[in-house]
């Protein structure tokens, strides 16, 4: 067919799909059906100048087969709707030529910027022929990194004319940005970067950094920049991010692709890293201000996202938090199965347009769609805010704009900020404090008595220009502040400040946070020699095939250390490789028979998954032996419950032990055997001798174990009232890591348990014992984006549920299983693939224990 004297090839065209399909959350808005193939076919990155005009780039060097019919190169469409009424009049050629075309922006003059893996390149159509006549690379991207969306992906303009562009993690690979004038910024795994510079290229800087792939960048109605990055790999969720300079977002690609390395944090959670502001669906595409498009007045302040795997188009509701903003996730639009949103383009009169990928596949298929979403006519909206618009002022933000605009040298005003809870305000702080003129001051907070301060101090000392980096650092691994001093093992580690291996031990001395346990253990791994000489060589291609070692048998000397301390060698039980082997259970059975309470509890859990046919007469002596520790005795008890049949009687004594912990847990295995008539009768006539004063835990004990339990609540609100208040927190977190609750399976708890749901170790901060109790008994009524669960049903009627899900060429797809690894699916084994309504979490945990123990259960988790 011919439009505007271009020749478009004759490709089939997209499925019909109509806008009756789409549910929309807010009734006063539509959508509708704008372009579809052979018109426009396979879209992503889209932006509507002045006039009113949709520029969008037609992809067609995404991953194409070899037998793909279309061009063997990337072009910029524009769509002419000049009467407004949803349909195109004219549809033209406006630049072509392109490899690897992402996104798309116009710069303040009218000139637009094409974003493609490799480069940036500046469009200009002086002759206002609607052809670009002018073509000029504004950046270039040099990587060995092939995958496009590794590279360069997003742009925006900022309040100050200066061009920001998003940057991938380039799979680890080295990387080097040129501008105008010898400008450069580079790196080898780092995560992906935001990077500005003038329009023409010069004065290129690396802004922002610690980035998985910022897909779309926006600024908003107060300048804040806004960046959607995806994707998190086996750890999320994507985020929504406010981006600032010099700030740090926590992912370092040489620690791996999934985001769970103690030097790696996703919300802020590592010293000297910044949170997001909320979560969003699988595969965010863009981010645009609610302002810019005529919307009614309730969308102030929104931001809204597509998100590609979801099918959706989310509302994110911003509401102040000290210099920065959260926000709150609502879908506003959801598709069908085949509505694959990515860009968001707004045009003048409000309207605003949504390029969708169609198909599931990654390489180009020959198939797109256009679709415009707007108020309905009769609604009240607010005037579109245009794309070059000063920005309003905004008072969370002055204090954000007025350091980055002249920068902060007045020590109590920087001394407040560190001292603060806000971590946006801190960083201003920590990046004014790290200016060489204000070093001396840097270095005399180091020795305040104040550890906000010797934080601040750490991390301004760490972005400076100083030359004596381990006599800076140094000090900090012995400072009296646990995140203190993991920040300096960060430091440590990310520099491989090789002249620090034997001041390493300095941070964990007495009781350390697991998390710092982890953070020693990666820091020793990072000073390995082979590690340190390959990193600085840059040997392997891609940092993430850098290997980091501890050296051989390392945890294994620390457990047997009898001259380390328990808590430390407690730790150290859940890091075994091989806990199985015949020699590490050996070292785990001389471990629960120590003197040291919270190691043998420690071994006893491990023993419990990894022992052999010697484990269950070793639990039960330390369960018989009267000289232990009342804990570990239950304790002991409590793992029998998850290891073969041993003989019950033996242990029935217990149930008379003047420990009600002892007795409760003996009744909660003997209930195992309650079908032996023996034990039945033994169970009976322990539950007729009880007093009326004994331990309710015991009687519930000994009913469940009867299968005799009556009178338990049922409805939510009973259960509410029956564990509003009490519990014993020890007990609870026996339960959370016994066998019948299987709560360690999924979630982590300082340092021990499962990755397949989010580390409760810090739930009594953030939750009220209320909403914990509701979270155990009604999983799905409410859980975080990271934690969305995601269902492949095989063309064998089989379901596969997981946490992660990343589409491949040809239908395929990876999840990432309850078993802790990614699994591929080919396409044509694939009969569905779903979102999952449910939480992973089941529901009915409250069977399979008895109220007391659920109340224990609670304290635990409720505890701090």
């Amino acid at each position: 067919m011919k439009l505007c004297g271009v020749f478009l090839s004759a490709i089939a065209a997209a499925p019909t799909l109509a806008a009756a399909e789409f549910h929309i959350d807010d009734p006063r808005l539509e959508i509708a059906l704008f372009a579809a193939a052979p018109d426009i076919v396979t879209p992503v990155g889209a932006a509507c100048d002045a006039r009113g005009r949709l520029f969008v780039i037609e992809s067609h060097t995404h991953l194409a087969r070899a037998d793909y019919a279309g061009p063997g190169y990337d072009r910029v469409k524009v769509f002419t709707d000049a009467d407004d009424d949803g349909r195109a009049e004219r549809i033209e050629i406006f630049a072509e030529g392109f490899e690897a075309a992402m996104g798309c922006a116009f710069a303040p003059d009218g000139a637009l910027y094409v974003v493609c893996a490799g480069e940036v390149w500046r469009l200009e159509d002086g002759d206002d022929d609607c052809r670009a006549e002018q073509r000029t690379k504004v950046l270039t991207l040099e990587t060995e990194e092939t995958y496009p969306h590794n590279k360069l992906l997003s742009a925006a303009f900022g309040p100050d004319g200066r061009l920001y562009v998003g940057r991938g993690n380039t799979g680890g690979h080295a990387w080097t940005l040129r501008g105008a004038g010898g400008a450069s910024a580079g790196g080898y795994g780092d995560g992906g970067s935001i990077a500005r510079c003038w329009p023409d290229g010069a004065q290129l800087e690396e802004f922002a950094t610690g980035f998985w792939n910022p897909f779309g960048l926006e600024f908003d109605s107060a300048g804040r920049l806004i960046a959607v990055d995806n994707d998190p790999d086996a750890r999320g969720p994507n985020r929504l991010v406010h981006v600032v300079h010099g700030g740090n977002y926590g992912h370092t690609h040489l620690y791996g692709g999934a985001g769970n390395h103690p030097f790696q944090a996703w919300d802020g959670e590592l010293p000297g890293t910044l949170p997001y502001l909320s979560g969003t669906g699988e595969a965010p595409c863009a981010v645009l201000d609610a302002s810019r498009a005529a919307l009614p007045a309730d969308f102030a302040g929104a931001l809204l996202v597509t998100v590609w795997s979801e099918h959706t188009i989310e509302r994110h509701s911003t509401r102040p938090r000290g210099a920065s903003v959260a926000a709150e996730r609502s879908v506003l639009v959801r598709g069908p199965q085949d509505f694959r949103p990515v860009a968001l383009a707004p045009d003048p009169r409000g309207n605003l347009y949504i390029t969708d990928w169609v198909k599931v596949d990654y390489p180009n298929h020959g198939q797109g769609r256009i679709w415009r979403l707007r108020t309905k006519p009769a609604v009240a909206v607010v005037k579109p805010r245009s794309i070059g618009a000063p920005p309003e002022s905004n008072s969370g933000n002055r204090a954000l704009e007025t350091h980055f605009a002249a920068g902060w040298e007045e020590l109590p005003q920087l001394e407040q900020a560190l001292r603060g809870d806000d971590p946006f305000l801190r960083h201003a702080a920590v990046m004014s404090l790290a200016q060489t003129k204000l070093l001396p001051d840097a270095r005399r907070l180091a020795e305040s008595s104040d550890s906000r301060l010797r934080l601040g101090a750490l991390l301004a000392l760490r972005r400076s220009a100083a030359l004596d980096r381990e006599t800076l650092a140094r000090p900090f691994l012995g400072d009296a502040d646990p995140e203190v001093r993991l920040a300096a093992l960060h430091w440590t580690a990310d520099e491989t400040l090789e002249g620090l291996r034997a001041d390493l031990d300095r941070a964990i001395v007495a009781r350390p946070p697991p998390k710092l346990f982890q953070a020693w253990l990666a820091a020793i791994a990072c000073l390995d020699a082979d590690y340190v000489r390959a990193l600085r060589q840059r040997e392997p291609r891609s940092a993430r095939q850098l290997t980091r070692r501890l050296p051989a048998e390392f945890i294994e000397r620390l457990l047997g250390d009898a001259a380390r301390p328990a808590r430390l060698r407690a730790l150290a039980v859940s890091r075994l490789e091989n806990p199985g082997s015949n020699s590490n259970r050996a070292l785990l059975a001389r471990s629960a028979h120590s003197d040291e309470p919270a190691l043998q509890i420690e071994a006893i859990r491990s023993l419990a998954h990894h022992g052999g046919d010697e484990t269950p007469p070793l639990l039960a002596a330390l369960a018989l032996d009267t000289s232990q520790a009342a804990w570990v005795r239950a304790e002991a008890l409590t793992a029998l419950e998850s290891l073969p049949a041993a003989g019950p009687l033996a242990l029935a004594p217990l149930l008379d032990d003047p420990h009600p912990a002892v007795a409760t847990a003996c009744a909660a295995l003997l209930g195992r055997f309650a079908g032996d008539g023996k034990v039945t009768t033994i169970l009976r006539a322990k539950r007729d001798r009880l007093s009326a004063d004994a331990p309710s835990a015991l009687r519930e004990a000994l009913d469940a174990a009867l299968d005799e339990v009556a009178n338990r609540p049922g409805a939510l609100d009973e259960w509410q009232r029956a564990l509003a208040a009490g519990g014993d927190a020890l007990s609870g977190e026996r339960v959370f890591f016994s066998a019948r609750a299987s709560c360690g399976a999924c979630h982590a708890h300082q340092g021990r348990g499962g990755q397949n749901g989010p580390d409760l170790s810090g739930l009594g901060q953030s939750a009220t014992r209320e909403k914990i109790i509701h979270s155990i008994l009604r999983p799905s009524d409410e859980f975080a984006p990271q934690w969305q669960a995601w269902i492949i049903e095989t063309k064998g009627g089989d379901l596969h549920q997981g946490l992660q899900l990343h589409p491949k060429s040809g239908g395929a797809y990876d999840l990432f299983t309850l078993a802790g690894r990614f699994e591929r699916f080919a396409g044509e084994d694939i009969a569905g693939v779903r979102a999952a309504t449910a939480s992973l979490m089941p529901e009915g945990l409250e069977a399979a224990l008895t109220v007391s123990e659920l109340r224990d259960l609670v304290a635990f988790l409720a505890s701090r």
